[in-house]
């Protein structure tokens, strides 16, 4: 779909197919690459010099106006932000403390835009993008996790017993707060 020196797998498509959200490495922005003109722009104007801040991670919203990401701040951890597509408007959701276990991984949105799915470590959690308050989910250490698209589940892949070769596939329904198996092997 992109090929050349800046395409990377920092980020996603947007949910239109329109655009490719990746992180400009040359000047640690998060960037959006349009598949329609071919033309790369910064979303975010990082400092000139700081050379530990830069963006990853990126994740379109399901309506496509807002990108969420994991923004590298130095020596202070890491945040999920979000961001307009036309830059505008960026927000600090989720501020982590400087240790890897508060550290989000993974992200993705609620089909609403109101939640932001994550890992805090071991930790699965939902982050409300209005405050920034954040909702424990009853997964025991998942591995990547997506909401489903009506958004009342959440796909994941529980960690595999050690030694295993085969994953599965899980399944956690959000108005019951319970697990149950999808695929097995």
């Amino acid at each position: 779909v992109w090929a050349g020196p800046d395409a990377n797998g920092e980020g996603g498509p947007s949910p239109d197919g329109r655009y490719l959200s990746y992180t400009d490495w040359e000047t640690r922005d998060l960037a959006v690459h349009d598949l329609v003109t071919g033309e790369n722009r910064r979303v975010t104007g990082n400092k000139p010099g700081d050379e530990y801040a830069y963006p990853d991670m990126s994740v379109f919203s399901r309506d496509g106006a807002r990108i969420a990401y994991r923004w590298f701040v130095r020596d202070d951890g890491c945040e999920i932000r979000t961001i307009a597509l036309d830059g505008s408007d960026m927000r600090v959701v989720y501020r982590a403390k400087q240790t890897v276990e508060d550290c989000p991984s993974r992200l993705d949105w609620s089909q609403d835009g109101k939640q932001i799915l994550t890992k805090l470590g071991k930790r699965p959690v939902l982050i409300a993008v209005a405050d920034g308050s954040l909702q424990d989910l009853a997964i025991e250490n998942p591995g990547s996790m997506c909401f489903s698209p009506d958004g009342s589940h959440i796909a994941y892949e529980p960690s595999p017993a050690e030694g295993a070769r085969q994953r599965d596939l899980s399944v956690y329904e959000l108005a019951t707060q319970r697990s149950f198996p999808l695929v097995r092997h």
